[in-house]
C-alpha cells in the first residue's frame, strides 16, 4: 500500500520491501558458505541504488524509444559519493564508486541472474 505521504511510502520500501528481503535472505536459503553473499550483496546495492535516485536533488531523465524516463545509471555512483564518502573518509570511495556500478551492479547482477 502505497500512500500519497512520503514517511509512509519510504517506511513501505525500506521495511517491507528491504528488510524483508534481507530477512527470507537471512532466513529461508541455504546457508552453505558463500549462499548469501551475492543476495546481500543485490539488496544492498539495490539500496544504495534507490536511496541515491531518491536523495538526488535533481531528477536525471533520459529519452529512449521517444519516451522520457527517470535515469537512474548514476543513483549508484551518487549515494557512494554523497553519502558513504562523507559519513568515513579514511576510506577511499572514489575508487569504490568506480567501480561499484560496473563491476558489482552490472557485471554480476547480470551474471548472476
Amino acid at each position: 500500500m502505497i500512500t500519497n505521504d512520503f514517511d509512509n511510502y519510504i517506511a513501505h520500501i525500506i521495511d517491507e520491501y528491504l528488510f524483508n528481503d534481507l530477512s527470507t535472505i537471512h532466513n529461508d536459503i541455504n546457508k552453505r558458505d558463500g549462499n548469501l553473499a551475492y543476495l546481500y550483496l543485490f539488496a544492498i546495492c539495490s539500496a544504495m541504488e534507490f536511496l541515491g535516485l531518491l536523495l538526488r536533488k535533481d531528477v536525471p531523465t533520459r529519452e529512449y524509444s521517444g519516451k522520457t524516463s527517470i535515469d537512474s545509471s548514476n543513483a549508484l555512483s551518487h549515494y557512494i559519493k554523497h553519502y558513504l564518502k562523507p559519513a568515513n573518509t579514511a576510506f577511499d570511495y572514489d575508487v569504490l564508486q568506480r567501480i561499484a556500478p560496473a563491476l558489482i551492479r552490472n557485471g554480476l547482477a547480470h551474471s548472476y541472474a
